[in-house]
């Protein structure tokens, strides 16, 4: 950690997290600033002085206010109760003052009375549907201040896929909420709860609607059905409208739910092996430029160093070619895990890249891990 205290009180503190191959540390920066120095709706200035002698000042300039950022995205869900069918808006509140209680009052909807806290706060409003687009007024009230959002709800429209035009990280989100769908009708089935079980296993399997043949890959698409273009697997960069940390060839797998149905969408397993095969033995050589450093790990577009990349290397055994499965788990645990500070090739979330390596160590790994079965690659031990 790299700490450095002004004169004034302010307080600049870096925190490392991380080093890649280059030996480049990546962190968190934090700045402390007495409340003094600060003065509602007018910029603050940071002026960092180069190390060196003749090297060039930094300036870095933080806008705050007493009133809360307000930022509001309207979410593809809908909802229904009692015969009225509801959609939800997602209000994303920055605040900046001390923990206080707030009401959001959003036309057509009940008041939503909540906690602002420091910092980044998201609530969930539920609205009555509409069938066109309508403005509506969102007022956020607190004892520190009052403030009128205006928006203009979309109608939301079953496409049976999240809209590139729409909303961004399109197909990670659709692949996503379709297992999110498969394990919630595994619930519905498990209360026999007749309705739900068969609505939700549709929706699980609307990861096809985003499938393109031609390809073979997983692609955006935009409202109108047709594919967001152009079209290229390796792009990878923080203003994609399609991928979350990571491109096509590495998001085109995650269908960890219905591995059969994916094989059959490749052209069968000889195909979708031939696939995978590629995956691992292209180029590392990234396309784009913004949030690239999630993509971490790589063998070919395999990037072991973000969480949707690790159950790709069993489905060799979920296609008929398990030997393939056990000489990559032994590779990445031999290449991508080391003893020292820098022994993780990506972010440890939630402990992800650890459990991977125990699992993977122990022989075996739940692709699907809602469904209790686990796939066997390669032990390191005899016995555990």
């Amino acid at each position: 950690m790299w700490r450095e205290r002004a004169a004034n009180g302010a307080e600049l503190i870096f925190v490392g997290k991380r080093t890649d191959i280059f030996g480049d540390l990546f962190g968190e920066m934090f700045l402390r600033v007495p409340s003094r120095l600060l003065t509602a709706r007018k910029p603050l200035t940071l002026r960092v002085v180069g190390e060196k002698g003749g090297s060039r000042d930094w300036y870095m300039t933080f806008e705050h206010s007493i009133n809360p950022d307000i930022r509001v995205e309207q979410a593809y869900a809908l909802a229904e109760e009692s015969g009225r069918r509801f959609q939800i808006v997602e209000a994303l509140i920055e605040h900046l003052g001390p923990q206080v209680p707030a009401t959001l009052t959003l036309e057509g909807a009940e008041p939503l009375n909540v906690l602002m806290k420091p910092g980044l706060n998201s609530f969930y409003v539920p609205v009555e549907a509409v069938s066109q687009e309508t403005p509506v007024a969102m007022v956020i009230s607190s004892p520190l201040s009052s403030q009128t959002k205006t928006l203009t709800l979309r109608p939301i429209v079953p496409f049976g896929y999240i809209p590139a035009d729409k909303e961004h990280e399109s197909v990670s989100k659709t692949l996503e909420y379709a297992y999110d769908d498969w394990c919630i009708a595994q619930i519905a089935k498990s209360l026999a709860k007749v309705d739900d079980f068969p609505q939700f296993s549709k929706r699980a399997a609307f990861y096809r609607n985003l499938f393109e043949p031609q390809t073979g890959f997983m692609r955006g698409k935009n409202s109108d059905g047709n594919w967001v273009s152009p079209f290229n697997p390796r792009y990878s960069t923080g203003l994609q409208p399609e991928y979350t940390e990571g491109n096509a060839w590495q998001y085109t797998w995650y269908v960890p739910h219905d591995v059969p149905g994916l094989i059959e969408l490749m052209g069968g397993p000889a195909a979708f092996c031939a696939k995978l095969d590629t995956l691992f033995s292209q180029s590392t050589d990234l396309q784009g430029t913004g949030a690239t450093a999630d993509v971490s790990g790589l063998i070919g577009m395999y990037a072991h160093g973000n969480e949707p990349s690790h159950h790709i290397a069993y489905l060799y055994t979920l296609a008929g070619q398990p030997w393939k499965t056990q000489e990559l788990v032994r590779r990445i645990m031999r290449e991508l895990y080391t003893n020292r500070n820098d022994g993780l090739c990506g972010n440890e979330d939630c402990g992800q890249m650890s459990a991977w390596y125990v699992f993977s160590a122990m022989g075996f790994y739940p692709v699907n891990p809602a469904n209790g079965r686990y796939i066997l690659g390669s032990p390191l031990f005899e016995q555990v």
